[in-house]
Parts: C-alpha cells; structure tokens; sequence
C-alpha cells in the first residue's frame, strides 16, 4: 500500500490542490489513473452535546481525474469497516473516511483507486465552535 498525503484547512467546503507527491516510475501501475485532484463539499458536522445519538457527520466526495464521485456519512446508526475501526464506507464504497475530532482533529478520505492500491487524502478540519 502506498500512501499520498495531502494537507489543506477544511471549513465548510475544500478543494484540493494538485499532489505534489509523484509515485515512482518502478511501482506505478500502468493503465491506472492516479488521484490528482479531489473535492469535499457541503461538510456537515452536528454534535449534540445531550444526545450523542444524534451525532452526524456528512460530504460529498468527488475525483473527476477517477470519476468516483459519491455521499459520504457517519451516524449512530453506522457501521464501521472494518469492523472495531473508525473508518466508515461511503456510499460508494471505494471510498472511505475517518473523521478524528479528538488529539490531531481532521478528515481522511481514502479512495481505491487502482487495484489492490489505496490512496489517502488528508484535510486538518476545525469544526465550528
């Protein structure tokens, strides 16, 4: 597995930048297009502070360069993937997320872009207060 990190501040919407990591010649794939520019819109993140049952936390995901595009959320009623993780699939599930509010808070998005490789974008988030 080969890992791709980008960092950016994520407020209610982000765009990425182009990655400014390039995989090696000797282990790229061939004939596999490679993540270069992503977006996360309309991120939501609820808390109650009563009702921790009532928690949600939703995005879309888009990557035009893989054309996966797809809903991405986390609520009581979730299931993590894998199981006793924090990560959650989105609605299309080559595409997962984790979303960290305590020590380092941020979003990571991992995509399956190629086969049998796994591609993760990182974002700091600062949830409004």
């Amino acid at each position: 597995m080969y890992v791709l990190t980008l960092l950016g501040l994520l407020a209610v919407s982000a765009t990425s930048e182009a990655l400014k990591y390039a995989i090696p010649s000797r282990l790229a794939t061939k004939n596999c297009t490679y993540p270069a520019n992503f977006t996360i819109s309309n991120f939501t993140d609820c808390t109650d502070r009563v009702n921790n049952t009532k928690n949600v936390t939703s995005f879309y995901f888009a990557d035009t360069g893989t054309g996966i595009s797809t809903f991405c959320s986390h609520n009581s009623t979730s299931k993590p993937n894998p199981a006793n993780s924090n990560e959650w699939l989105c609605d299309n599930t080559v595409v997962s997320f984790i979303y960290q509010k305590t020590g380092i808070a941020g979003l990571t998005v991992i995509e399956l872009a190629c086969p049998g490789m796994c591609v993760y974008h990182c974002f700091l988030a600062h949830s409004p207060t």
